[in-house]
């Protein structure tokens, strides 16, 4: 049994290691004023990795999360965003924003219309 919140500890402290305030402030104004249609050093570059397993070392170390896992512990759920999402913009550099989002928008609202969701394998529901 995988111990998800011991790796999303270690997988935050090496995060934290690579992220620059300065440059994410430097991505954010580039955003904004490229949305405002004001001049740029460059256009805002978002890289979109094919695989959470194209990522170096030690990041390549962190096994992927089975969505089944993912669904059912916050913990997972966030472990498997932080090395989707945020990891690949930190080592490369690029503009995409650091967030980690949640992953459960259709089951919130299926439940709230008295409906429930069945998951098979290791499918989204």
């Amino acid at each position: 049994m995988r111990h998800y919140e011991q790796e999303l500890a270690c997988a935050l402290l090496l995060g934290d290691a690579l992220a620059d305030p300065v440059r994410t402030q430097n991505s954010r104004q580039r955003w904004l004023r490229a949305l405002r249609w004001q001049e740029v050093d460059r256009p805002p570059l978002m890289i979109q990795i094919p695989s959470a397993a194209c990522v170096p070392p030690p990041w390549n170390e962190f096994a992927p999360v089975p969505y089944r896992d993912a669904f059912r512990n916050p913990a997972a759920m966030m472990l498997s965003q932080l090395i989707q999402s945020v990891v690949p913009g930190l080592i490369l550099r690029d503009d995409s924003a650091l967030a980690i989002r949640a992953n459960l928008g259709t089951i919130q609202v299926a439940s709230a219309l008295g409906a429930h969701w069945t998951q098979r394998e290791d499918d989204f529901p």
